[in-house]
This record gives C-alpha cells, structure tokens and sequence, in this order.
C-alpha cells in the first residue's frame, strides 16, 4: 500500500496542556520568591549581629590598649559619632597612636550603604541605620541599657562593658522584639 508524501502527521501542544505548563511554572516562581525573600531576611540579620560582634571586639581591644573609654563616649552612641574616626585610625584626641580597631572595608558615600564606612563618619546596618553602642566608661563593672530592654534583658548588664545593637528592620531601636544585639 502506499501512503501519501503530501500528508503530515504533525503534533502540537494544545491550548490546555501550555496552560497548564504555565500554571506550574508560576506556582514554582512564586515559591521561589518566597524562599529568596525569607533567606534575604535570615542574611540581613545575620550580618547585624555580626557587625555587632565586630564593634565590640574593635572596641574591646581599643579598651584594652588604651583604657578607659573616653567620657565623651558616655552613653548611648550610634555609629555616626566621632568615636568611629577614632576605632578607623584617624588621629585624635582618642586615638593619638592612629592605630585602627575597625576595619570594615570600602569606603562609599551612600548613606544608606550597608557595613561601609559614609564619609568616614558613619556605619550602617543592612537596613540603612547606623548602630547604637552603649559603653561603662565609668568602669563600674556594669552598663545601664535603653529602658526599652529593661523588660528583656533588665536596665542593666553586669560584667559587660560594652553593649551594641541595630534596631532591625523596622528602623525602631523602641520595639526590641526585632532588634539585634
């Protein structure tokens, strides 16, 4: 028997087999949205507290070489203070030895830029905020913290000379459920 050269047999998806192929792509987007927002989140707080951990080692061993704190520092500072010249080496009253406690990388005039110093004259946490770093530079051996921790941790920490927080992303050092410390 012959068959007939003009005859095709063509196959083709049909209107509800893509739509269905897209449905399932859509789903599995939208799911890895989700997963790179909250993985987004978990790395910005991540990085705070290890910014936190790094000021108070920075300012730990400026404590420990040249001791005490100075008076100027006395309460709460954020990380647009002066003091941050001093822990980068510039030369200062506070740091007359320009030798530098904190190394935290580039240099950018963003002021929202995130673990870089602005102008020399600022640090941020990932959500564009400058930290806060409360420091006994009356040596008593305790840190009296913001009244909003009074509730979490008490308004004051023995032991501790050094205290260094990111209000976190809602930019509020007042709601300390999200902070990091």
């Amino acid at each position: 028997m012959k068959t007939n050269p003009y005859t095709l047999s063509v196959r083709a998806f049909t209107l509800l087999e893509l739509l269905v192929v897209m449905s399932i792509i859509a789903i599995l987007a939208t799911a890895g949205l989700k997963v790179g927002a909250a993985a987004k989140r978990v790395a910005r707080k991540a990085q705070a507290h290890n910014d936190c951990l790094i000021f108070v080692n920075s300012l730990s061993q400026y404590r420990a070489l040249e001791m005490p704190f100075p008076k100027a520092w006395d309460g709460g500072q954020s990380t647009n203070r002066p003091f941050l010249a001093a822990l980068l080496g510039e030369k200062s009253k506070w740091n007359r030895t320009c030798t530098a406690y904190f190394g935290p990388g580039r240099v950018t005039n963003n002021p929202r830029a995130h673990g870089h110093v602005v102008t020399r004259n600022q640090f941020n946490d990932p959500w564009g905020m400058p930290y806060q770093i409360h420091l006994d530079t009356e040596e008593k051996g305790e840190l009296t913290l913001p009244p909003a921790y009074g509730e979490v941790f008490g308004s004051q920490v023995t032991g501790r000379p050094i205290f260094v927080h990111s209000a976190g992303p809602d930019g509020d050092f007042s709601t300390v459920d999200d902070n990091i410390t």
